[in-house]
């Protein structure tokens, strides 16, 4: 039996976003397949301990820096920037992971996010002669905030801080033997800027398991009021400020329900934004699928290269049309004038879309028609772990 070790910030419960997410389901279901897994995640403080969670064997090491940066709590910014300046190496972390290499003897190590851990696992695993992979999330080997999103802008390259803060980055990833998109973008946004030069480079989509299929609509008339909906982290980089303004702006008979919580004081903002109109609607966390259940048309109006949202996906699998940015890996989810419309998030283009589909249902009707096929390929749970199992074959 094959054991691979797999590296990350968190694991469950402690959940920061769909990295997590995605880790407990691959993890889960290479299990299923006959591999022995063990995680390494981190913990506010303390030695290594270990539980067990659904039979996996998760190791928790208290993180060795300034503070847990998973605790809602604030920091100034020099605090924040010495946090960052010791998480470009961090060697003693590595102690925990030599004694999780020495005791467990995994033949395999796949990282997925290393905040906390540092680039200094690769060099590590390494001396130990076991294959290195690592699954791209986020830009967080190119960007302090993960996001290359600053002052209300996509960054087209590094800012003078992180472009310091990650020098010789690029040279370290000659420590990777695969490297793993979950979209086509995110790993060639890396590829481009140096990295992982000597590495394989594969894309794995992050696919869903959806079991619950929500059937067609019986005809083509849509609710009254028209129902729009937004579910997802509450922040700036996700365009909700502009497509409340946009939607404040049309004289139609529709609704925008908007689902999920973010920090208090850009969540009040939002709330004093939609003032005066009583068709925006803040539920907060909500089941997605009764979310899905109870609107026509979801929009992903992301101001920020979103890696590969899985709301969009879900959105499609249940049936929906979708507005969404044309940035990032949306466009590998959403395809224009098929299951969707593809737009630069702006008042304007979000204020024109919406009117569109209200003005042509029977165009919003087809799109719908066409999203649960248009995203089958996404749907497979078993493909993406056979994909990561024919890659692991190759290796060990």
């Amino acid at each position: 039996m094959k054991k691979i070790l797999f590296i990350n910030t968190l694991y469950h419960p402690n959940i920061g976003g769909g990295a997590e997410i995605v880790l407990q389901a691959q993890a889960e279901g290479l299990k299923s397949k006959g591999y022995d897994i063990v995680i390494l995640a981190t913990k506010e403080k303390g030695d290594i301990t270990f539980d067990f969670i659904n039979e996996i064997k998760v190791y928790r090491a208290g993180i060795k820096n300034l503070y847990w940066p998973h605790k809602k709590e604030s920091h100034n910014p020099i605090s924040k920037l010495f946090w960052h300046l010791k998480d470009r190496y961090n060697p003693e972390m590595m102690e925990y992971l030599r004694y999780v290499i020495n005791l467990e003897k995994p033949d395999l190590v796949m990282c997925h996010n290393l905040t906390g851990w540092t680039i200094a696992t690769w060099e590590e695993v390494k001396k130990f002669n076991i294959p290195v992979f690592q699954i791209l999330h986020d830009q967080y080997l190119l960007c302090l905030n993960s996001s290359m999103y600053k002052k209300s802008k996509i960054c087209q390259k590094q800012c003078f801080l992180c472009n310091f803060m990650r020098q010789k980055f690029a040279s370290k990833t000659t420590n990777v033997d695969v490297v793993i998109g979950v979209s086509r973008y995110i790993l060639n946004k890396f590829v481009d800027n140096g990295y992982f030069s000597i590495s394989r480079q594969e894309v794995i989509h992050n696919r869903l398991y959806m079991s619950n299929k929500r059937p067609l609509p019986t005809s083509t008339i849509l609710h009254t009021p028209l129902r729009i909906g937004f579910i997802g982290t509450l922040s700036v980089v996700k365009g909700i400020d502009i497509l409340i303004k946009a939607f404040k702006k049309t004289d139609i008979n529709a609704t925008l329900v908007i689902a999920g919580k973010g920090e208090v004081n850009y969540e009040n903002y939002l709330r004093e934004l939609a003032l005066g109109d009583n068709r925006i609607q803040f539920i907060g966390y909500v089941d997605s699928n009764s979310f899905y259940s109870s609107i026509d048309l979801l929009i992903v109006p992301s101001l920020w290269n979103d890696t590969f949202p899985g709301v969009a996906i879900e959105a499609c699998a249940n049936n929906l049309a979708v507005i969404a940015s044309k940035r990032g890996g949306l466009p590998e989810i959403i395809k224009d004038e098929i299951n969707g419309i593809l737009i630069e998030p702006t008042e304007e283009s979000i204020h024109y879309s919406i009117l569109f589909y209200y003005d042509n249902p029977s165009i919003l009707e087809f799109h719908k028609q066409n999203s649960r096929k248009s995203v089958e390929n996404l749907l497979n749970f078993n493909d993406m772990i056979q994909e990561y199992i024919d890659l692991i074959e190759s290796y060990v």
